[in-house]
């Protein structure tokens, strides 16, 4: 069995080489990609990414975190088939929003937590 997962960014090398990331560095590494692209910011697929960037500007309220919730869930639930979200938190952290993303890895059940900053 292969137990690796084409290339995480960023890049890190390993003697040189890039290193080759196994399966769940691999959900985590695009999981962030999923969510630094905005929609309609990619041509040749234009519905990749999230909408987080649409919320740029907005209050520090309650109900801009569960928007962001909302829209953390629904790209990642789209775009990484290889997970299923179980749940999602996202908390206040100094002048940054931290995104806790629970998951399990369908091909092994694994699961695991993936936190980002936004």
């Amino acid at each position: 069995m292969n137990n690796t997962y084409g290339l995480s960014f960023p890049i890190i090398l390993d003697n040189g080489s890039p290193a080759k990331p196994g399966l769940q560095d691999s959900i985590e590494s695009s999981i962030r990609v999923i969510l630094a692209w905005a929609i309609n910011q990619r041509n040749f697929n234009s519905q990749f990414g999230s909408a987080l960037e649409s919320l740029v500007g907005a209050p520090n309220a309650q109900a801009s975190k569960r928007v962001v919730k909302v829209f953390v869930v629904k790209a990642v639930s789209r775009w990484e088939q290889r997970i299923t979200v179980t749940s999602s938190e996202v908390i206040q952290d100094k002048e940054f929003l931290r995104i806790s993303i629970n998951a399990t890895i369908n091909q092994t059940q694994t699961t695991f937590t993936s936190q980002i900053l936004v």
